[in-house]
Order: structure tokens, then sequence, then C-alpha cells
């Protein structure tokens, strides 16, 4: 239901937790508090990095803020929001909604808005990874092709292969599916031992 929805019913609405935080420059906003971004929030707030999570649905928000974490509800396809959120002051922005045209819509908007600003997104395929980035994001992570990559480095370490060349293949691959440029100066031959 929408928060309208909520407002209309016969009880007060709680909007605690609407209130966006005012502590300063996060080091990044995260868009959407799915499955993805549940991982991804945990694992930062564990190593203590600053950051700012928004999402629209007010039962994920509510329920994310008890376990601590800095969740925020609003729509990040909204400008005010974000920069109610200190998106200007922000480096880096992580997109893990699922609806693909929202996802692609924020990325123009930040982009036209904040050019300097990272943008990662998570792509549900090939096509819109690639639309992803033609709209302006710097980085694009497609999940089944992340499970893929771990499966194959399970794999190849088990076959005895050494780290440095597993990681070396990795990144490849991946640069290569998900349509992402690879940086030529990092990019060696994963077959050549290095010296």
């Amino acid at each position: 239901r929408t928060l309208q929805a909520q407002e209309n019913r016969n009880h007060p609405l709680d909007t605690s937790y609407l209130q966006m935080p005012n502590n300063g420059d996060n080091t990044l906003i995260i868009a959407g508090y799915g499955r993805v971004a549940r991982v991804l929030c945990s694992t930062l707030a564990a190593d203590e990095v600053r950051f700012v999570c928004i999402e629209h649905n007010s039962i994920k928000v509510k329920a994310a803020q008890k376990n601590g974490l800095q969740v925020f509800f609003g729509d990040v396809t909204h400008l005010d929001i974000l920069k109610a959120a200190n998106m200007t002051n922000t480096s880096t922005l992580v997109i893990t909604i699922d609806n693909g045209f929202a996802a692609e819509t924020l990325v123009h908007a930040v982009r036209q808005t904040w050019a300097g600003v990272f943008i990662v997104a998570r792509a549900r395929d090939m096509a819109h990874a690639q639309k992803l980035i033609a709209l302006g994001a710097n980085d694009v992570i497609l999940e089944t092709l992340e499970a893929s990559l771990q499966l194959s480095s399970i794999v190849m370490r088990q076959l005895g292969l050494p780290d440095i060349i597993i990681q070396q293949r990795v990144q490849q691959t991946r640069h290569i599916e998900s349509g992402v440029p690879s940086d030529p100066t990092s990019d060696q031959n994963p077959t050549t031992k290095p010296s």
C-alpha cells in the first residue's frame, strides 16, 4: 500500500521512520532495500562504513531500522529525496532496485544532475546492463553472472589453479559478460604467470 493509503486509515500513521538523517557526508547512498541490499547494508554496517539506504516499502524500512540500519523511506527516482539524503556530497550511488525502468530512470537523472558521482547498478540481463551503461552507470552487476563466477572460482581453486590466475580469469570474464569495458592498465593475460 502507498503512504497515502495508510494515512487514510482511521488510526494515526507512525511517521518516525520517514526522517532522513542529518549527519554529514555519506560514503554512499543505496537505492532499494531488497535481498541484495540487505546483504550489502549489513556488510557495510559491520565495517562501520557510512551509508544511507532509501526504500519505498515502509514495512522493510521499519524492519531495517529495528536492526539498527540506516534505511529510510522514500522514492529514489525523485531527486528531492536524493537531495535530502545529501546526494550532493556523496561519492557513490548503488542501485539495487528490482524495477528495471525505475533503475534506468534513476541512472539517467543522477548522471544529469550529479555528473561526478560513481554509479554501480544491478542489472537483470545483458541488454539491461548495456542500457544502464549507456545511460551513465559506471559499473553494473549481473546477479546470475556473479553466482556463476563464484562457482567457477571454487571449481578452479579445487583444481589447483593459483589464486592470481583465478582472479584474473574471473575479472576478464566479468568484463566480457557484463559488457563493461575493462581497465587496460590492469588487464593481464590470465594464462601468464606474473614474473
